[in-house]
């Protein structure tokens, strides 16, 4: 996101700020060096007898399986959130981006911004996460999206929502997003947008008052297709990068399908 909105190696402005907990080991000056480079603020809790987490993922062909070891990760906590420094970043900022998976860290700390977010009327993203999150964390996940503005998830993920929730049109995913585009919202004053990606076919974007938009993704030559583990990241960092700066939802969707294009044809989330 950082990257993207500077459009420059040496950003000098920290567009956005991480939340984190890492370990005392070279994982974690690999981690923080590499994101400062980017102009990434990171506030990280170091966890002193903890690793910092790892990911292992296998790649073979266009799919992947990942193993993670979060480590030090699992134990942030609303303390270290809440402390004087931390909170008036927090404060500061306009835009608050979480993942279903931190549910597994702390669900305390996901309640305090999406509740901070909505009184003061700032945006609150929501990303679904992976597909069994919504089985094991249908309660939280189905109070989160009250406070949400948009939210990101593939087809799958959202079927399995579904499925949870018991809608009646488990099947037709156009159907699944406007239901979730009108699911019940703490606050009216900001609009609700659900963004569905589905691999290379037309992502779906869909807002509360039923505007529907289809956007066919670019085709990718074949052979070039080297790593598709951090496509879904990349395309929100750039829609969100873009949704962040006051752009049109066909921006948006743009400035995503661009970030996502360019690191499926490398190793790794990197830009360069």
């Amino acid at each position: 996101m950082n990257r993207i909105v500077n459009n420059d190696n040496k950003p000098i402005t920290h567009f956005a700020s991480f939340f984190g907990a890492i370990g005392n080991d070279d994982y974690s000056e690999i981690l923080l060096s590499e994101s400062q480079k980017s102009g990434l603020r990171m506030l990280c809790q170091k966890i002193e007898d903890e690793h910092t987490g790892r990911c292992l993922t296998m790649i073979n062909g266009t799919k992947r399986s990942m193993c993670a070891d979060l480590g030090a990760a699992s134990k942030f906590n609303l303390k270290f959130l809440e402390t004087r420094e931390n909170w008036s970043v927090i404060e500061n900022a306009n835009v608050y981006y979480t993942s279903a998976h931190f549910l597994n860290v702390s669900p305390n700390c996901i309640m305090r911004i999406c509740e901070y977010a909505s009184s003061k009327n700032k945006k609150f993203i929501f990303n679904m996460g992976a597909e069994y999150l919504a089985k094991k964390f249908k309660k939280e996940i189905e109070i989160i999206l009250k406070y949400s503005d948009l939210i990101f998830g593939n087809e799958d993920e959202y079927r399995a929502f579904a499925k949870e929730m018991n809608f009646d049109i488990k099947e037709d995913i156009k159907g699944i997003g406007l239901e979730m585009a009108k699911f019940e919202k703490v606050s009216s004053l900001n609009e609700r947008v659900i963004v569905i990606t589905r691999d290379d076919l037309p992502l779906i974007v869909i807002k509360n008052d039923g505007q529907m938009i289809e956007y066919k993704v670019k085709e990718i030559p074949n052979g070039t297709l080297v790593d598709s583990s951090c496509a879904g990241d990349a395309f929100a960092g750039g829609f969100i990068a873009a949704y962040a700066c006051g752009y049109s939802l066909k921006e948006c969707i743009e400035w995503g399908c661009s970030a996502a294009e360019m690191i499926i044809q490398r190793r790794g989330c990197k830009l360069d």
